[in-house]
């Protein structure tokens, strides 16, 4: 096995539902991103997805102690824009900036169109995406509510009234988590409730869309897949 395939290609996400998604899109365009073995002993490479448990997780010091590591070559991190895609892109630019290794980084003003991608050193990558299209507010669940199976339209607008009636009579859920409690709702009318399982069959989500398309080419610019 060669020195290259050693090393570690790592992508911080905020939370489990984000490590879920994202491990299904790649199963779906890029099968190969797991380690497979061959007969000649070599294997392909292999994203390890890590779940921060939260975007106050991915500190200045957590993000140095990954590019650090001589045995990381690459390091993404995929969070969500929330109610600002500039300002969220504004903070987590003065975030990287505070880390050694991209202080002397030219992190752009203006959100960059394709995802953010620069070369930290000869060896070593960093990267950076914002759901849901890495120029909207919003999150991962506003990505997957653009990705309704065209034939089950009608139940999503069944849906979308039911949680909006919910929130009338008094349902404690926030409005800027509107896009979750809507996603979580139609998880929960499929299969088993609450689980994040199948959900690439297309009666859940339809994943060939567009802004999975463009997420795609990120992740395979930045890891070389």
């Amino acid at each position: 096995m060669s020195s290259a395939s050693r090393k570690s290609r790592i992508l911080f996400v905020e939370g489990s539902s984000d490590k879920t998604i994202v491990s299904e899109i790649l199963n779906i365009y890029l099968p190969h991103w797991k380690i497979t073995k061959k007969r000649s002993g070599s294997s392909q490479p292999q994203i390890d997805i890590q779940d921060q448990r939260g975007i106050s997780n991915i500190t200045p010091n957590k993000i140095f102690n990954q590019l650090a590591d001589p045995n990381v070559s690459v390091l993404g991190i995929v969070i969500d824009a929330d109610d600002s895609a500039s300002d969220q892109w504004s903070e987590i630019c003065q975030s990287c900036q505070l880390v050694e290794q991209l202080n002397s980084i030219s992190f752009p003003n203006q959100i960059p169109e394709n995802g953010f991608i620069c070369s930290v050193t000869d060896d070593q990558t960093f990267g950076i995406w914002m759901m849901p299209d890495h120029r909207s507010p919003g999150m991962l669940e506003t990505l997957l509510s653009q990705l309704i199976p065209s034939n089950r339209e009608n139940l999503w607008i069944h849906l979308q009234d039911s949680v909006d009636q919910a929130k009338r009579l008094g349902a404690p859920f926030s409005n800027h988590h509107l896009d979750k409690a809507r996603i979580y709702t139609w998880l929960a009318w499929h299969h088993k409730p609450g689980a994040w399982i199948k959900t690439g069959e297309r009666a859940v989500f339809n994943f060939d869309h567009p802004q999975v398309h463009a997420f795609v080419d990120w992740l395979k610019t930045l890891y070389d897949l």
